[in-house]
């Protein structure tokens, strides 16, 4: 009898062991899978806007920005929302450095903004969220967005 409790401890010690190393890895996997999405979307900015916009969005890009980019692919992935691929991070960059020209567009609300993975949405959502609760208890932060 106390042998085979011994037995079914050491059983349940291995058990909690494997549990937690299964654990480990698959955080680790997610990890890894988190990285691959953030590499994957590097190179893309997300564009909201009027649906028609995907057939004109490089023509108002290139002319409100004056920024030349190559884009690699355009695809729309929501009702407003469109997706671009550029060819290269410098691309990327030059439209989100210049983006704050579409806001004199007229009649049209026009809004560029990096592809993050939902993460990193997430992050910045409870980021804004904690920002607006201490600035209206009067708190300022050092991290503001």
């Amino acid at each position: 009898m106390q042998e085979e409790i011994e037995e079914l401890r050491h059983e349940n010690k291995q058990l909690k062991q494997e549990n937690k190393d299964i654990k480990k890895a698959l955080k680790e996997i997610r990890d890894e899978g988190e990285q691959i999405r953030k590499e994957k979307k590097k190179n893309n900015v997300v564009e909201n806007s009027d649906p028609e916009a995907l057939k004109n969005m490089t023509k108002r890009i290139i002319k409100h920005i004056g920024v030349e980019v190559k884009i690699k692919s355009a695809a729309k992935i929501g009702h407003k929302t469109c997706l671009l691929e550029l060819e290269d991070q410098g691309d990327k960059e030059e439209i989100l450095r210049n983006k704050f020209k579409l806001k004199n567009v007229r009649n049209e609300r026009i809004y560029i903004n990096d592809d993050l993975t939902r993460n990193e949405r997430e992050q910045q959502r409870q980021m804004r969220k904690n920002s607006k609760t201490r600035a209206r208890k009067g708190q300022y932060s050092e991290d503001r967005l």
